[in-house]
């Protein structure tokens, strides 16, 4: 077990990603907030792979399962964080590192919320998709992220969840009515 202190949540939340980054993992909120006695809130992160997949019969389901298989294990992995924010305001984490039942494998990964806003960005910035995707795999370096696996399919899931409804990376036909647009796009998100 790994105990840490962070002085602010926004630092815990650069750990955690760059903790995930680092391993190719995944950790999720397990639940809500627990509230001690002593005022002191405790949020739980179980990875991501610890729980049972929802099987359904084949006549109940309506699509295919996945080539790769389930990302749950059917069973509970023993790397968890514990945080805990003190009265005072300071978070403290115990982390207990080691994980059971599973390696660290890609294919059970989303990209990373930042990777997601930087591709977003570009999008609403006029990138076009095939240039995003040269981009990033210039990028690629050892050791193998899932940000680097990066595919047309995800580039078209961010523009779809984000609500981006740009066409090729052009707002309009004739450039100065897309830069007028760009301009009005960037002062309503601020």
């Amino acid at each position: 077990m790994v105990t840490l202190t962070f002085g602010n949540i926004n630092e815990f939340e650069d750990w955690l990603n760059q903790i995930e980054t680092d391993n190719n993992l995944k950790y999720s909120k397990h639940r809500g907030i627990k509230r001690n006695s002593d005022d002191t809130k405790i949020i739980y992160y179980n990875c991501s792979r610890s729980g049972k997949q929802n099987i359904l019969t084949e006549d109940v389901r309506k699509r295919s399962l996945k080539v790769q298989g389930s990302a749950k294990l059917e069973l509970g992995c023993t790397s968890q964080i514990k945080l805990t924010k003190n009265v005072n305001g300071d978070f403290n984490v115990n982390y207990f590192k080691e994980h059971y039942g599973h390696k660290y494998e890609l294919k059970h990964l989303n990209l990373s919320e930042n990777c997601l806003k930087e591709i977003a960005s570009k999008l609403r910035m006029g990138f076009t998709s095939q240039h995003i995707l040269t981009t990033v795999r210039e990028k690629i370096e050892e050791p193998l992220r899932r940000n680097d696996l990066l595919t047309m399919k995800d580039i078209e899931n961010i523009r779809t969840s984000f609500n981006i409804s740009l066409k090729d990376g052009q707002r309009h036909k004739d450039d100065v009515t897309s830069v007028e647009l760009y301009i009005q796009e960037c002062k309503t998100l601020g």
